[in-house]
């Protein structure tokens, strides 16, 4: 709602409204949600241009256009071709609406759409809710395919030596609650409840011999369990993530920190695995590490992913969507930045600008991510570890 984000047209159809175009040209959605900045000085709710001359105009978009907390003037944004203001009710709004068709602000035709693009969408939901069949929902072959998708979105930063994949003759210390308690989704509209809920600790278990430390309160067990074991694997990552609030540091908590960095001084051969949903810094302690598995936030089957991908059943072919810096966990503003002008300029020259600026900063650049070899296609675990040497067909 602060920033205004000033586009030229052209960049702003080439790189920014493709997406969408593709979405509501192909998939014809039945609605379509504003965002919440300014384009152009406008806000999105009401810019004519974009919610009435692009979508439904050009794209041909015949559905309900809605907000949650974007609209600053209702008036504007049912004249500009925003249906439906959220959430509700809105007295205050449903007046100042009944006051500008009375004194000629707005076209009582505009708020007729509006009012008859809501009721067709009530009707057609209905209409669709009574034709439907109920469903058969297969929730394990779902979960069998949330089990695929997670494994190919994580992300090998680091393998040096070639500790990964790992052998299920090896001895691991899964240390960290994050293996045991997964930290699997964000907060807000992204919260979801899982058919299900995978998590590492009993996945690995489940294919070599583990040994469990909850780590973050009790590192001094954690760090003799890794002392103890062939492999280290710590579970680490951000504590929380939602919509409407940001985070204080792009670090790892404090207590994630020492957790890497004392079990790496105690087993060199120590694999960080990270679970967070926005970069988190590596420095300086990925120095002290041989290898860095990036899961992100992988839904309710990443406990069973991030053990196909440690133990070799897939190949981690996920890369890097956004840089991670070298800097400090605290990056200042500059004087044009949106923090401090309001105002955020887009434009070709001004991406390569940027891109230009922080090269030199960058720890592991955007598209970052490399696979190691695969050990055997199945993803269905052995109960016991094999003492045979495993197959490394496959490729890098």
């Amino acid at each position: 709602m602060r920033i205004s984000a000033d586009i030229d047209e052209r960049t702003l159809r080439e790189m920014y409204l493709r997406a969408f175009q593709r979405v509501v040209t192909q998939a014809r959605p039945w609605t379509v949600m504003c965002s919440y900045n300014r384009l152009n000085g406008v806000y999105a709710s009401q810019n004519r241009w974009l919610l009435t001359e692009v979508l439904r105009e050009e794209w041909g978009f015949e559905g309900l256009v809605s907000d949650w907390g974007a609209v600053a003037d209702r008036v504007a944004a049912v004249a500009a071709g925003l249906d439906l203001t959220m959430p509700g009710p809105d007295d205050t709004g449903d007046r100042a609406l009944a006051e500008a068709v009375a004194d000629g602000r707005l076209d009582p035709a505009a708020l007729r759409a509006a009012a008859d693009r809501v009721r067709a969408l009530v009707e057609r939901a209905t209409e669709r809710a009574t034709e439907r069949e109920p469903g058969k929902f297969d929730a394990d072959a779902h979960h069998a395919r949330a089990r695929e998708i997670a494994a190919r979105a994580v992300v090998l930063l680091k393998n040096e030596g070639g500790l990964l994949p790992l052998s299920e003759s090896q001895s691991l210390a899964v240390i960290g609650e994050f293996a045991r308690t997964p930290r699997y989704q964000g907060g807000g509209s992204s919260h979801i409840t899982p058919t299900r809920l995978d998590d590492a600790r009993t996945a690995l278990s489940e294919s070599a011999e583990v040994r469990f430390g909850s780590g973050y309160d009790d590192i001094d067990e954690a760090v003799a369990l890794a002392a103890e074991s062939e492999v280290a694997l710590v579970f680490v990552g951000s504590e929380h993530e939602t919509e409407g609030a940001d985070r204080d540091s792009v670090e790892l908590p404090p207590a994630h920190r020492e957790l890497v960095e004392r079990v790496a001084a105690a087993n060199p051969r120590t694999v960080v695995v990270l679970s967070n949903g926005a970069v988190v810094l590596t420095r300086p302690w990925e120095a002290a590490v041989p290898a860095i598995v990036e899961g992100w936030l992988l839904e309710q089957a990443g406990g069973s992913a991030l053990a196909d991908v440690l133990f070799g059943r897939t190949n981690p072919s996920g890369q890097l969507p956004e840089t991670i810096r070298r800097g400090s966990p605290t990056t200042r503003p500059t004087w044009t930045s949106p923090a401090r002008t309001g105002a955020r300029a887009t434009g070709r020259a001004c991406t390569s600008a940027t891109a230009a600026s922080t090269r030199a900063s960058r720890m592991w650049p955007t598209r970052s991510g490399s696979g190691c070899r695969t050990r055997r296609s199945s993803t269905a675990p052995r109960r016991r570890p094999s003492r045979t040497p495993a197959s490394r067909s496959g490729s890098r």
